[in-house]
């Protein structure tokens, strides 16, 4: 998100006509809108490079975790078209005006100047605007890929938990030990699912909705009972009702993981 907002923070620079330069020159002087038409021009590379690289390491995320075909990738693909062309074509109004403003009359120059400025102010609010929906967006995004690492973590202690049974009483020992050791990391894992879905609830809007349903979903399927059930069934060396909880668990999270992808 610190990347989102140095993007938002150069935009409030170009609406309020900071210049990189600075000096003590009248802003309608040539030298100063010279100076300020190239600070503008590279917060636009700078803007569009940001973002662009924000989004891209996102969208390999959700690659890596076989979450190309969501509906939520899709957006951020739609979200970063979106913002290339913000970004490429009006602030390159912003910097046409300021071009032109160089060279003309007093009366037109500060007429371009201040039409600059309303420009570089549209574009500031609407980068505002996209910052919210693309966090939003990308908070979503890491729930997903959260709620599927942990079902391919539990999904891991299952397959070792099935296996216990089937080996020599030595071998259950230690295979029961590394299980609960696993477990009590899917217990932790939960634990900052939760959180973060218990933060996002709080936003209000259709990402806020999921997330509190998310919650429900949960809390109806015993999630979090499930798990630590789990463990305490290991503990006790009763790996066929480890077993049965940690499948209750997985399809509660899958169900979970269905809803995030709908939000």
């Amino acid at each position: 998100m610190n990347r989102v907002r140095q993007c938002v923070l150069i935009g409030w620079l170009l609406a309020m006509g900071v210049s990189l330069a600075g000096g003590a020159e009248s802003p309608l002087g040539a030298d100063s809108l010279r100076a300020r038409q190239h600070s503008h021009e590279r917060a636009r590379t700078m803007t569009r490079e940001l973002v662009r690289g924000l989004l891209d390491v996102q969208l390999a995320r959700l690659r890596q975790n076989g979450l190309d075909k969501a509906e939520v990738f899709r957006e951020i693909e739609a979200m970063r078209r979106q913002i290339d062309k913000l970004v490429d074509a009006e602030m390159a109004e912003v910097v046409g005006l300021l071009e032109q403003a160089q060279k003309a009359g007093e009366g037109e120059r500060r007429r371009l100047y201040e039409q600059a400025r309303q420009s570089a102010r549209k574009v500031v609010a609407r980068l505002a605007v996209e910052r919210q929906n693309l966090a939003r967006r990308l908070k979503l995004a890491e729930v997903a890929a959260q709620t599927k690492r942990l079902i391919e973590r539990e999904t891991a202690v299952l397959d070792q938990t099935t296996k216990i049974p089937e080996q020599s009483e030595a071998k259950q020992a230690e295979s029961t030990l590394a299980a609960i050791q696993d477990q009590r990391d899917v217990q932790e894992l939960y634990g900052t699912l939760v959180h973060v879905l218990t933060d996002v609830g709080g936003w209000g809007g259709e990402a806020g909705a999921g997330a509190l349903e998310g919650l429900l979903i949960l809390k109806t399927a015993q999630v979090e009972q499930e798990i630590v059930q789990a463990r305490l069934d290991l503990e006790k060396g009763d790996a066929a009702g480890a077993r049965r909880r940690e499948e209750a668990a997985i399809r509660g999270l899958g169900a979970l993981l269905d809803r995030i992808l709908q939000a």
